[in-house]
Parts: C-alpha cells; sequence; structure tokens
C-alpha cells in the first residue's frame, strides 16, 4: 500500500512537472512571436521611411540637377552679355578714338592753315637779299646750302614745288620732285635738305645710288665720321662731321655696310636740327 501510494505521488509529481513545462515552452514562444512581430512592424516602419527617404533624394536631385542647368544656362548667358559688352566698349572707343582724332585733324588742319596763310603772306612781302641765317658752305645738295633762302630755291629749281607743314604748324617743308627744304617760317631760309634721287649731288659729286663704300672713304678723307659714335651716340654711323655743328648723313639699302651697299639717300642739316 505504502508503494502504491508512493508509485502514484511520482507519477503526480512527474505530470506536474511536465505541465509545468509545457506551459514555460508556451510562454517563452509567445514572447519570441511578440518581439518576431514587434520587429517585423519596425521593420515595415523603417522600409517606408526609406522608401520616402529615397523619393525625397531623388525629387532634390531632379531639383538639384535643374538647378545646375539652370546655373550653367545663367554663367553661359553672362559670359555672352559680358562677351557683348567688351565687343560694344571696344566698339565705342573705336568710335571716341576716331572721333578724337578727327577732331585733332580739324584742329591740325585749321592750325595749319592758318600758318600757311601767314606763311604765304610773309613769303608776299619777303625781300629774300641778306636773310641768310646759319649757313654752311662746305657742303650742298644740288647746289643749294643750308643757310639758302627759300628765293635761292625757287631761282634755281622753279616754282614747282608743294609746302607742308608739321602738325604744330612749325618748320615748314618745301618739296619738290626728289628734294625737300625745310624753312624757318620766320626767315625763310633752310634749314634742312634731303634728297632720295640721283640727279642732286653733294658738293665732291656724291649722289643717291653711288657705292657706300666709296662715297664713305671719300668722306673719312675729308670729314670725320660717327662709326665710333664721337659725332653723337645715338646717330647712325655714316653721319660726317662738317663744322660748324653741320653734318651730312648718308642710309645705305642693307643694315650693314657691304661691297654691294648703294647709297638711298642724303640729309644735310645743323647738329642741332632735325631728327636722325
Amino acid at each position: 500500500m505504502d508503494m502504491k501510494v508512493l508509485v502514484i505521488s511520482i507519477i503526480i509529481v512527474m505530470m506536474f512537472t511536465v505541465s509545468c513545462t509545457n506551459d514555460e515552452g508556451t510562454s517563452e514562444l509567445e514572447q519570441v512571436k511578440e518581439q518576431y512581430e514587434d520587429i517585423l512592424y519596425k521593420h515595415e516602419l523603417i522600409t517606408e521611411e526609406l522608401e520616402s527617404a529615397k523619393h525625397d533624394y531623388d525629387d532634390l536631385m531632379i531639383e538639384n540637377n535643374k538647378s545646375i542647368e539652370l546655373i550653367d544656362e545663367l554663367k553661359e548667358k553672362v559670359t555672352k552679355l559680358e562677351e557683348s559688352n567688351d565687343t560694344y566698349l571696344s566698339e565705342i572707343k573705336v568710335l571716341q578714338d576716331k572721333s578724337n582724332q578727327e577732331m585733332l585733324k580739324v584742329q591740325n588742319e585749321s592750325y595749319m592753315n592758318s600758318n600757311a596763310l601767314i606763311f604765304w603772306e610773309k613769303f608776299g612781302r619777303m625781300e629774300f637779299d641778306d636773310n641768310a641765317c646759319f649757313s654752311c658752305e662746305t657742303e650742298s645738295l644740288g647746289g643749294i646750302n643750308i643757310g639758302d633762302s627759300l628765293g635761292d630755291i625757287i631761282k634755281k629749281l622753279g616754282s614747282d614745288f608743294e609746302v607742308y607743314f608739321s602738325d604744330d604748324g612749325f618748320e615748314p617743308v618745301v618739296s619738290y620732285d626728289g628734294i625737300s627744304f625745310s624753312i624757318n617760317e620766320n626767315s625763310f631760309c633752310i634749314t634742312e635738305i634731303f634728297t632720295d634721287m640721283n640727279k642732286f649731288e653733294t658738293s665732291i659729286g656724291v649722289k643717291v645710288g653711288d657705292d657706300a663704300e666709296v662715297v664713305f672713304n671719300m668722306y673719312r678723307e675729308l670729314y670725320n665720321s660717327n662709326e665710333d659714335g664721337s659725332i653723337h651716340p645715338e646717330y647712325p654711323k655714316w653721319v660726317f662731321d662738317l663744322g660748324d655743328n653741320f653734318v651730312i648723313q648718308f642710309d645705305i639699302d642693307t643694315e650693314e655696310l657691304t661691297d654691294e651697299s648703294v647709297i638711298i639717300n642724303i640729309n644735310i642739316r645743323n647738329f642741332y636740327h632735325g631728327e636722325v
């Protein structure tokens, strides 16, 4: 009897234990299910937020691309407008310069015409005898010397000449075919002679077209040259000192003197007068 009670007691305890175990397993399973469902719900929420974020991102990218395109278009438009503006500014400057030049030209022409009128009025009243200013007797061109008067030129070369005036209206130039003379506007004396034609010879018979080496050898025997810069460091080599501050200058057709070089023009002037 005691054994039977014991067995029954053991069976009852075992059944109770199994029952408790089943209840605990069911509880854990329910918890896992709840956790799973919670995680799944959160996942769905995150997925929806992600899709929404992607959509917003795509919209922003589209807007950004449109903005970039618009910015590029505006930049291109600005560049074109700047180029057009630069073109207009350049054209305006050209027109302004042209207008200023034309205005200056008119003013100069008016001034030169005024000086020309004064020149010719003086010319009409001028007595040419004993009007020589500084004169050079050592050299001449076409038989005309520095210091001769405009009257002397007309006597030798005739009246077929033109008169040109500088921009400042001074030092008129009397120009014949192949030879020209700078004239003092007050005394009408010659201050400079220039020729580029072979029919006008110097006092020793040199003319345009002559062999340059032969010419320079002849003049070296008579005058000091500027080959060493002793006459003036900025003057060309082929300037010769005639004395009393007068010089004669020859230009040749080559940069350096060769046995084929020839004279292309001749200029006589006062050392302190005229351009080199």
